[in-house]
């Protein structure tokens, strides 16, 4: 593919679409290993943790009228809080680059109504970055966009969407059958061709997303699904999510108008639409089914502790 990204993770994916991406995955597999999100929070959590038992006692001693000042701090330790300053600063601001990255990334797949994976580890996304605003002039961006997450879903047997089913296990509001299903599903996309699989599993996974749907918020509204989104942080990743579930997904449908999109539940449900039979949408339902097991039902909701 022409001015592909180098020396990138990326590169290997972004340099032939037509062929496999053991390499890319190989990069990936190798960076789960050593530095996967769930290692980067966890090593957040502890840093964050011995921050919080540092400043603690501080705190109480701040409280008294017998606090250490500033200036009373010997000079020989005063090295030592300026790199821990220093090493918090750097942190505050990797965060923020990150967060950055991955609302234009949101931003850019929100208008080929894709959501952000949240099954990347943070390494890929300053790469992902990099690849969509390469194609940003490119006539045919729409497709190599699509070939994109294919090659990142499809990878080593589906693994993203086995990783998205797995985490459902943890949320105790899904009913547990729903997550057979889906384990099924993904059985017949490894077993199958690309166009075999999409036409047999995406009516159940559109079927599945509306029994998750219920089981998060108790009832298939999109009134309460707004609202609720609406109470969530990251505008840019869970306003897309919403548009496309409840505005595209589930849009209303008319014989004499035309659809938002094809991928539409009452054209694939009702047999009004008979080449939904995309792989491309069967990746919009499990990024869907994913962006809603981050949903919080009212009870669950304090405070700001939500998405």
């Amino acid at each position: 593919m022409k001015n592909h990204i180098k020396n990138s993770t990326l590169d290997i994916i972004g340099k032939n679409l037509n062929s496999p991406m053991e390499a890319a995955l190989e990069v990936s597999n190798t960076i789960k290993t050593i530095n996967t999100a769930s290692d980067i929070m966890s090593n957040s959590i502890a840093a964050l943790s011995s921050v919080e038992n540092l400043i603690g006692p501080l705190n109480q001693i701040y409280k008294t009228d017998n606090f250490v000042k500033i200036t009373q701090i010997p000079s020989l330790y005063i090295p030592r809080i300026n790199h821990l300053a220093e090493a918090f600063v750097g942190f505050q601001d990797n965060v923020n680059r990150m967060f950055n990255t991955m609302d234009e990334i949101c931003s850019i797949l929100a208008e080929y109504n894709y959501l952000l994976p949240l099954t990347l580890t943070f390494n890929i996304y300053s790469d992902l970055l990099e690849f969509l605003n390469k194609t940003k002039n490119y006539d045919n961006r729409e497709k190599e966009i699509d070939k994109l997450l294919l090659k990142l879903f499809s990878h080593n047997k589906w693994e993203m969407a086995s990783d998205i089913t797995a985490r459902l296990r943890e949320n105790n509001k899904i009913n547990p059958k729903r997550i057979v299903i889906l384990e099924d599903c993904i059985k017949v996309l490894k077993h199958n061709s690309r166009k075999t699989a999409a036409n047999t599993i995406l009516p159940v996974l559109i079927a599945q997303i509306e029994g998750i749907w219920v089981d998060i918020l108790g009832v298939k509204d999109k009134n309460k699904l707004k609202n609720t989104v609406y109470d969530m942080k990251n505008d840019k990743y869970v306003n897309p999510a919403r548009e496309i579930l409840a505005d595209i997904l589930f849009q209303h449908t008319k014989t004499e108008l035309p659809i938002k999109s094809d991928f539409c539940r009452n054209k694939i449900l009702h047999g009004e639409e008979v080449e939904y039979g995309s792989i491309n949408n069967v990746i919009r339902a499990f990024l869907i089914i994913e962006f809603l097991d981050f949903i919080k039902a009212d009870d669950e909701i304090k405070g700001n502790d939500t998405l």
